[in-house]
């Protein structure tokens, strides 16, 4: 699977392009031939998606390309990082101090939880929840969830 996002490159008046995305509002660039604006187009592409993968936020899926458009691809980091995140689903590590069904009650309960996008942790019930240990101990228990954590 490649990730491609579209982008338009509109002439100006002066003569240079203005290049933005469909898809990312934010993504924006100049640039005085197309060439250099096919480059610009993959640097700021690349850039926005590595911030947003870094804060966790949400990426949305490239739309089709209009026929006046052009196809930007992420650097093979960040292209790597989105094929990622898709495998996993929007599968987080969660950690709560210990609960009544813990034996013990020290240290924490690990979960594994499904989330409909980044806004809902902390704020709505998860859509599936895996239990991986009761509590939870890194030093004993990493193995469980070493799949999960980037290294």
């Amino acid at each position: 699977m490649i990730i491609a996002y579209p982008y338009l490159a509109e002439l100006e008046e002066d003569g240079r392009f203005f290049v933005h995305f469909l898809d990312i509002e934010e993504a924006i660039t100049q640039a005085d031939t197309l060439e250099e604006a096919a480059f610009n187009a993959t640097e700021v592409l690349s850039g926005i998606l590595a911030c947003r993968l870094e804060d966790n936020e949400e990426i949305p899926e490239p739309s089709v390309c209009p026929k006046n458009g052009y196809l930007a691809f992420p650097s093979s980091k960040v292209q790597a990082a989105l094929l990622l995140r898709i495998a996993r689903g929007n599968k987080y590590l969660v950690f709560t101090h210990y609960n009544s069904k813990s034996n013990t009650r020290d240290g924490f309960d690990c979960w594994i939880a499904t989330f409909a996008n980044t806004a809902h942790i902390g704020n709505k019930k998860p859509l599936t929840l895996q239990t991986v240990s009761l509590s939870f101990n890194l030093e004993r228990d990493f193995e469980l969830i070493k799949n999960y954590v980037n290294n």
